[in-house]
């Protein structure tokens, strides 16, 4: 009886490993955290969403953002494998976003762009049923791409992405819309048929060529013509709030918590417990 509570035990022993790293991540204890995961990989362990889990606290516990990219996709290589693990790409992504965060500002995104196209691809290629979180990715993409100097992949996936926009987040498309205006990523006559489709890209298309074309901005002087032009986008925003009831975008917008496997499409039968 106590080699057989010996054997159980020890083949339980990765699976304590993950769950106390998990554990030392949640309370601040990056030591113990890194620690327990060193002593689980140190078990060549298969992989399966044990692993998952584990690469993806590695991930938070590296400093380095590349380092940790790398977490997060060596987890989203495996869960796109076994469909019963396709919530952790999702996971993965949220995660991943958390850690670039510093970096999606000007001069820096060109660090982000490879590995945020392989995140953008893999949610698609798991159909990732969020669309929201994966516009939110997508219009990510589209700055990196800009602010990299890539302007024509940056136009030309811009292009792609718009029946994506205007099929699942129609709520977003405009701002992929004001995007295209601002650095030009589209032929103005075609930028312009699309602000006949309604007001709010009517009003996101003048607004962006006003900020463009005039020099008010800079020294703060108004002419007729800019005052003209004003008075039609108020006019345009005032037929917007008669009939528009749906915000273009959220104000705030959160990334999302990592979910449980219970809260996504696998069952809790479908996965190990630890504790078993």
């Amino acid at each position: 009886m106590k080699s057989s509570a010996a054997a159980r035990a020890c083949r339980n022993l990765p699976d304590m490993y993950v769950v106390c790293a998990e554990t030392a991540l949640q309370l601040g204890c990056v030591e113990t955290g890194a620690a327990c995961l060193k002593m689980y990989f140190e078990w060549n362990p298969p992989e399966n969403l044990l692993t998952c889990r584990a690469l993806l606290a590695q991930g938070q516990l590296k400093g380095d953002f590349k380092e940790a990219a790398v977490c997060f996709l060596k987890a989203v290589e495996i869960s796109k494998k076994e469909p019963r693990y396709h919530f952790m790409v999702f996971n993965a992504s949220v995660l991943y976003l958390k850690a670039a965060h510093p970096l999606l500002h000007p001069n820096k995104c060109f660090h982000v762009v490879p590995s945020l196209k392989q995140m953008v691809q893999s949610l698609e290629e798991v159909a990732e049923q969020d669309y929201s979180w994966r516009a939110e990715l997508i219009m990510h993409l589209v700055r990196c791409l800009v602010d990299s100097g890539q302007l024509e992949e940056a136009a030309s996936y811009a292009k792609i992405k718009e029946d994506f926009f205007k099929t699942h987040t129609p709520q977003k498309y405009p701002e992929l819309y004001k995007l295209m205006i601002k650095h030009q990523l589209l032929d103005d006559d075609l930028l312009l048929k699309a602000s006949c489709q309604n007001t709010m890209l009517a009003v996101i298309y003048k607004m962006e060529k006003l900020k463009m074309c005039s020099s008010w901005l800079e020294n703060g002087n108004l002419l007729t013509e800019d005052l003209q032009k004003l008075e039609e986008i108020f006019y345009l925003l005032m037929e917007c709030r008669q009939t528009t009831t749906t915000p273009v975008k959220d104000i705030n917008p959160q990334i999302p918590t990592p979910l449980l496997p219970s809260q996504r499409s696998v069952t809790p039968k479908q996965i190990k417990s630890p504790f078993v």
